[in-house]
């Protein structure tokens, strides 16, 4: 169901809304909110633990490491690209509110 802001008073003086917005909470988190940070996250422990245990090639050592860098600077990429499903939503929402106020 939805979620919706109740206030006694019916507008929060703090942030401005009034008690028939729907909150910013009722909305379900994006997909890529969830498995974008986890992916980079994944990716930069595989790094790590190429840099910590070598194989027994170096050509293979630079291969592993070039590819690992080359898809965090992706994941990096798309966090620019993704950066509003990423942002926490209901603290923004009440601040940009606030200063559209002003």
């Amino acid at each position: 169901g939805r979620i919706t802001v109740t206030v006694s008073s019916g507008i929060n003086a703090e942030y401005g809304y009034t008690s028939a917005e729907e909150s910013p909470l009722a909305k379900p988190k994006h997909p890529v909110g969830i498995f974008l940070p986890a992916a980079i996250g994944v990716f930069i422990a595989l790094l790590i633990l190429k840099l910590v245990m070598p194989e027994e090639t170096w050509m293979s050592q630079f291969s592993h490491l070039g590819l690992y860098i080359a898809v965090i600077a992706f994941l990096l990429k798309q966090v620019v690209v993704w950066g509003d499903h990423l942002v926490d939503q209901p603290r923004l929402y009440h601040t940009l509110n606030k200063a559209k106020a002003e």
